[in-house]
């Protein structure tokens, strides 16, 4: 094969144009800051045609799948805030996805490949259907989401929960049949303005992984909530937290003060129960462990004070306060720092996850 040839076939095949490109740009620093930033920088759009639907707008679609297979409920509804916010900015429609690897789709729903919509109207007039046989479509990525907040961090600043708030009183709306199964509940728990939320983040977050807040014990969390519920006029105690024992050791302090959803699946063994194999029979977990969690940080947003730690749950009840156009009458968020280990989550989680 001559030269031609050899750079024909190179250029025929993505994989080895990309190598020859990479290494032929290698010595220059300039070009070699061009090629990642095609890739990594927010500023870069790449537009992609499928077909020839919706041909007037640009979509930005946030897709939050395979790389968002271990995020939280919570951590995937700031997620969306972040990139809705870089949607704006560049004045793109967005469409949101939460696709079938993220925890909480639900595979036994028929012909629904979109947990968000399981919970939230549409954030535009583009249905998700539509998107991958559409014209202009740019693909949402991890940088944009950093341009417009912290993405990795559990403690932010009160400035991104007030940047945030705008854009969650703008696109994320619950459906009606999801505001129905507890509206109720939450107009009496927030009866009054006189009811203190607190969140106790306990099961995975108490092995000290890397980058995860440090262990917050809940007799911290009870002590707190003790003392800020005597010297205050709280009436009542909303809680909401992931394990069982925590409901039983703040039940014991408050008694009928206090308040809480009953029928929410929580640990009894200390494991965290979004990740894992999962052994509970019960019809739709999946679907009903995000509908337990808006339910709870939702509430939350709602009581008149808030004690909680670092945690995205804490994050996005802030958030919706702030929506709301108001502040806490009390906010108190227990910040022992950061651990820096090598103790990490991933390897453990991703053998859990295929036991599923």
């Amino acid at each position: 094969m001559n030269i031609d040839g050899l750079k024909k076939a190179v250029k025929s095949n993505p994989r080895l144009e990309c190598f020859y490109m990479c290494m032929k740009s290698i010595k220059d620093k300039e070009i070699a800051k061009e090629m990642v930033g095609t890739k990594r920088s927010p500023n870069n759009l790449i537009v992609r045609t499928f077909g020839q639907e919706n041909a007037d707008k640009f979509i930005y679609y946030i897709l939050l799948d395979e790389s968002a297979r271990f995020n939280g409920f919570c951590s995937l509804y700031r997620l969306v805030l972040m990139h809705l916010a870089y949607a704006e900015s560049m004045m793109l429609t967005p469409v949101v996805c939460f696709g079938k690897n993220t925890l909480y789709f639900e595979s036994s729903f028929e012909g629904s490949t979109n947990a968000f919509e399981y919970f939230f109207e549409p954030v535009s007039n583009i249905p998700y259907e539509t998107v991958l046989c559409s014209k202009r479509v740019i693909l949402a990525k991890g940088a944009d989401a950093g341009a417009f907040g912290t993405t990795e961090a559990y403690a932010v600043p009160q400035e991104e929960i007030n940047f945030l708030a705008p854009y969650l009183k703008k696109y994320i709306h619950l459906k009606n049949e999801i505001k129905a199964l507890f509206c109720s509940d939450l107009q009496n728990i927030i009866a009054g303005n006189a009811t203190l939320g607190v969140h106790v983040r306990a099961t995975d977050f108490n092995k000290g992984y890397n980058r995860h807040p440090h262990v917050v014990s809940p007799e911290e969390y009870l002590e707190k909530t003790s003392q800020i519920f005597e010297k205050n006029e709280y009436k009542k105690v909303f809680l909401a937290t992931d394990d069982e024992f925590v409901v039983h050791l703040f039940k014991e302090r408050f008694g009928n003060n206090l308040l809480y959803f009953p029928d929410t699946y929580r640990s009894q063994n200390g494991e965290a129960i979004h990740y894992g194999k999962i052994q509970e029979s019960r019809k739709y977990h999946k679907f009903m462990l995000g509908l337990e969690i808006i339910k709870d940080f939702y509430t939350l947003g709602y009581c008149a004070g808030l004690i909680a730690g670092n945690s995205n749950v804490s994050m996005c009840s802030r958030i919706i306060k702030k929506s709301l156009g108001e502040e806490y009458k009390t906010l108190e968020i227990i910040d022992k720092g950061i651990n820096h280990n090598m103790h990490e989550t991933r390897g453990k989680f991703n053998s859990m996850l295929k036991n599923k």
